[in-house]
């Protein structure tokens, strides 16, 4: 007969593991979800800041620019629409933790969306923030001559949302 109450050391150490192995799961689901969350965060911002940008060449009746890094991102504007494109001065700059790239995965550095007094961008430009695949529900920006737009990036394509 045994004891009164207690438990054996084999049913404790079985519901140790168990927690353990709980915690090991719940530790990575956790780590995922803010990698995720992260990268939404990046991507909402930088597209909120490249909009701003293109109202402020409108609003200002001056050419601006951002300049992309693969880990930030800075404004510039411009006196004139025949300044130098390297020129301008800088208004501020965004640090990213995401690294940005081009959808092609070529490299950002350097690569610049620039929008003249009217708003609208001289090219056509996708940027992916990587870590392409991070569940992420937007991982990308689309910024064309009229507008920019978030999206999902999928076989290599920015679709939007």
């Amino acid at each position: 007969m045994r004891g009164e109450g207690g438990f054996t050391l084999l049913e404790i150490v079985v519901v140790v593991a168990i927690i353990a192995t709980l915690l090991a799961i719940a530790t990575l689901d956790f780590s995922r979800m803010q990698k995720k969350g992260t990268t939404e965060k990046e991507v909402r911002q930088m597209y909120s800041d490249v909009e701003n940008a293109r109202l402020q060449a409108v609003y200002g009746k001056k050419p601006t620019a951002v300049v992309f890094q693969p880990g930030s991102y800075t404004f510039k504007q411009y006196s004139s629409e025949n300044e130098d494109p390297s020129a301008g001065t800088t208004v501020s700059s965004q640090s990213l933790t995401s690294q940005l790239t081009l959808a092609d995965g070529s490299s950002i550095a350097g690569q610049s969306a620039q929008f003249d007094p009217r708003g609208a961008a001289g090219a056509v430009m996708n940027i992916l923030a990587n870590p392409a695949g991070s569940d992420a529900a937007v991982d990308c920006i689309v910024i064309d001559i009229a507008r920019t737009s978030m999206g999902k990036m999928q076989n290599g394509t920015c679709v939007i949302k």
